[in-house]
């Protein structure tokens, strides 16, 4: 079993969907109804405010509301996709289903790849999957009380950055920091077994404010891209060859975190996996 096997992929996909399919279920039915109480909520509050604090970005204060409450409900969205990326290997905390899954008839690769499918790809898909009906459920309940259809999850990406026009090596570098990040997260979930999301997330925001802070002193091009993003006129080679660069990073985290899952012992330590 040294190769790489689909149908071996297939089968050990479909256990781990069948052991953790009640806690999907049930995680993405209460993030949907979450999001539209929560939406239902704030919304209902901030709508009946006659300042529009953000200008262009909603014309009346019903849409400025819906605007404000989704970019937080995606903000706490994004909180729980790196959650579920530090938790790849949460499952394994149980004895039972850490032998179970360490014995399965796969190879490390195989086992390893349907662990970070599922805590990179799957679950997230479902998370804002849930986030959208979410919204979709608010949406429907205020249409029928006689307010303007307007989609929150769609209005916001059309409103904010992520929707405006920006050069594709913008965008590209911006998919570049995302994988790095999901990386970060996914390699402390595959090392640490205790506090896997606050260690991740300290890391994060600790190299984040020294690239910061050393661009403000040496004045670099290069430090100033990694801080800040490619703005006008930096999409050149320098720009392209620093997203080469965060890519190669991100590689090099997921690497590192399948050689150290092809470590893992039935007993772990109180602290690591290996």
């Amino acid at each position: 079993m040294g190769k790489f096997n689909i149908k071996r992929f297939w089968l050990t996909f479909k256990w781990f969907f069948y052991e953790n399919r009640g806690l999907i279920v049930k995680w993405s039915l209460g993030i949907m109804l979450g999001v539209t109480l929560l939406q239902m909520g704030l919304i209902g509050i901030t709508s009946h405010s006659t300042t529009n604090v953000y200008g262009n970005m909603g014309t009346t204060p019903y849409q400025w509301s819906v605007l404000f409450v989704n970019s937080l409900c995606m903000a706490a969205a994004a909180i729980a996709i790196v959650v579920v990326n530090s938790n790849v290997f949460g499952m394994l905390k149980q004895k039972q289903k850490r032998i179970a899954f360490l014995t399965l008839p796969a190879t490390n690769l195989e086992r390893w790849t349907v662990a970070v499918v599922f805590a990179v790809i799957i679950i997230p898909a479902c998370i804002l999957a849930a986030y959208a009906l979410g919204d979709l459920l608010r949406n429907i309940v205020f249409y029928i009380q006689g307010r303007e259809w307007l989609y929150g999850f769609r209005f916001f990406f059309t409103q904010s950055s992520l929707g405006r026009g920006v050069s594709i090596a913008t965008k590209v570098f911006e998919f570049a920091v995302m994988a790095w990040v999901v990386s970060i997260y996914v390699l402390a979930g595959t090392w640490f077994t205790k506090a896997q999301f606050v260690i991740a997330t300290f890391f994060h925001l600790g190299l984040s404010t020294l690239v910061g802070y050393l661009s403000t002193i040496f004045k670099s091009e290069i430090l100033s891209i990694l801080a800040y993003g490619i703005k006008a006129g930096q999409d050149g080679l320098l720009g392209y060859g620093i997203i080469a660069f965060i890519f190669a990073l991100a590689i090099f985290n997921f690497w590192l975190s399948y050689r150290i899952f092809t470590r893992f012992q039935l007993i772990t330590s109180k602290w690591t996996n290996v």
